[in-house]
């Protein structure tokens, strides 16, 4: 419940706003889930466009009917998946490192990888769903259970079309079927997700034309992401360093046994996010005498410390397997290494989220080692880390919710502003994410850039035309928006507004779309600009 409670009340935020136009799509029109269009990118996309698997969407629709408008109860109502991902990572840890569940449960639920990012998007209840269906065949593998493997099965092709990222799951499933010699409930819990997960996407064909999830792999294709993965090595080090320094230092004092380690180990995991936030302004960019460009401290830093963490992790998988190829921790080995070529595999840009298979994974490898030596584990060292990452959780918790509540009022005080100008005047705005929905809820219209129109695009929404006295809403590039061109000749400007705190983080937009979890804040969080048109013009996009 807590994981729910922290989440509820926090404001709709970056992605939430594509699934929750989903889930109204689905609300009035069951059978008709991406017959919508929404301005997401920099032109109109029609629903097919985004990638949004149905999972999600349809669960959230079944709240939207009788709560509309109402982000918290909406929030409340991701309850089942906060309860299923603490039953599963509960359940792993019990098999795996008995005895110390309790605290690294905590650890890893209401860690600075999982605690800031729930919202209302697909990466948790994936999560929750992939882990409950994998514990779910493990626990048909160890009674020779065929309803439970079919049922782990149907769970896995859930998550599977909760985000792609599912099939992780159902690869690990089969190598453990394979490494316990359970090769008949692995092949039918392989059967019933593949064909949930085929089922769907052969509907979506029949009413679409294309499957969904074959449509958005040809459009990444067309795109370019998948031509280069080596670059998504580096953000996987910095990702996961700087959102897994405790787990880094609990196997590093697993590694050494050594009780006393705990706490400077501890201690640099803390000094981490000290040193971006307090860093003075010239050491944020280190560079080389003669060098072009340079590398930010929060990237040396994480970088660094997720190297740390990979080679404990593989020198704690030497020592697990050490010749002897037990069972359970050949598993383990296996599924890490299936964690790491499924980000490489899935991942179209780097972000937090793209970690969180590794990050449960790894802390359940330095907990599996740690039983071995658990006489030096009972008591203070294990609760005091768990202890610190629940407080980084927190930390980084409390800016992203601010990062959202600013969105938030940066919409709903720029719409006062010209209202209180121009009680009926027609108000345009550039901008996505959470700040897309409070700016719709106030009543402003989506500007849409000038496209030839054609037969293809006849059902989309047409280019925008600003007339005079018409009002523009235009917030900083720190909110994904549309790039237009803002000619000062037809615009009058009104002072900016600046919405600044104290905190020296920010999350936005590198905890989603990023190489490190937090960056330091320097100067104002977000600044919005208003302008009258003063001349009519069309919305057009700005050139390179």
């Amino acid at each position: 419940m807590l994981l729910t409670g922290l989440n509820m009340f926090k404001p709709v935020h970056i992605d939430d706003t594509v699934y929750i136009r989903m889930a109204e799509q689905i609300a009035r029109r069951p059978c008709d889930p991406y017959g919508y269009t929404l301005l997401w990118y920099q032109y109109p996309n029609r629903g097919m466009d985004i990638l949004a698997p149905p999972v999600l969407p349809y669960w959230l629709a079944s709240v939207v009917v009788w709560a509309p408008d109402q982000p918290a109860v909406w929030k409340l109502w991701m309850f089942p998946f906060c309860w299923l991902l603490v039953w599963a990572v509960d359940r792993l840890f019990r098999r795996f490192a008995p005895g110390l569940e309790a605290p690294l449960v905590i650890m890893t639920v209401l860690s600075p990888a999982v605690l800031p990012g729930i919202n209302l998007m697909l990466d948790m209840p994936a999560l929750a769903l992939g882990l409950t269906g994998l514990v779910l065949f493990l626990d048909a593998a160890r009674s020779r259970s065929v309803g439970r493997a079919a049922l782990a099965g149907l769970v896995i092709g859930l998550a599977m079309q909760t985000k792609y990222t599912g099939f992780v799951s159902l690869t690990a499933v089969v190598v453990y079927a394979v490494v316990y010699r359970r090769f008949l409930l692995g092949g039918l819990t392989m059967s019933m997700a593949t064909g949930l997960f085929v089922g769907w996407e052969a509907w979506v064909a029949g009413q679409y034309g294309v499957s969904h999830f074959l449509h958005n792999v040809r459009m990444y294709e067309r795109a370019g992401v998948w031509s280069e993965k080596w670059h998504l090595a580096g953000p996987l080090l910095s990702n996961l360093g700087g959102v897994g320094p405790v787990v880094a230092a609990f196997g590093a004092a697993v590694l050494a046994r050594r009780r006393w380690l705990a706490l400077p180990a501890a201690a640099a995991a803390l000094l981490l996010y000290l040193a971006v936030m307090f860093a003075p302004d010239d050491w944020l960019m280190i560079t080389r005498p003669g060098a072009a460009g340079g590398i930010h401290l929060e990237n040396l830093l994480f970088g660094g410390c997720g190297m740390a963490l990979v080679g404990i992790v593989l020198v704690t998988a030497v020592r697990l397997l050490g010749g002897r190829w037990r069972r359970p921790d050949l598993f383990l080995v296996a599924w890490w290494l299936l964690e790491v070529a499924g980000y490489f595999a899935l991942t179209p840009f780097p972000a937090v989220r793209r970690v969180l298979g590794l990050v449960v994974v790894s802390t359940l490898l330095a907990g599996r080692w740690a039983i071995v030596r658990r006489h030096l584990w009972r008591g203070w060292p294990v609760h005091t880390l768990a202890i610190l990452n629940v407080a980084l959780g927190g930390m980084v918790a409390l800016v992203d919710w601010q990062e959202a509540m600013v969105q938030r009022r940066a919409a709903e005080r720029s719409e006062a502003i010209i209202r209180a100008r121009d009680p009926h005047a027609t108000i345009w705005y550039v901008g996505h994410w959470g700040f897309q929905f409070y700016a719709d809820r106030a009543g402003m219209r989506p500007v849409v850039p000038w496209y030839p129109a054609s037969p293809a695009t006849a059902d989309l929404p047409p280019p925008t035309l600003l007339r005079r006295g018409d009002w523009l809403v235009h917030p900083d590039p720190r909110i994904h928006k549309q790039e237009i061109e803002l000619p000062a000749d037809r615009l009058a400007f009104l002072p900016l507004l600046v919405f600044g705190d104290r905190l020296p983080l920010r999350t936005v937009i590198c905890y989603y779309g990023g190489s490190v979890p937090v960056q330091p804040q320097r100067g104002p969080r977000l600044r919005v600009g208003i302008a009258q048109v003063t001349a009519d013009f069309w919305a057009q996009s700005k050139g390179p």
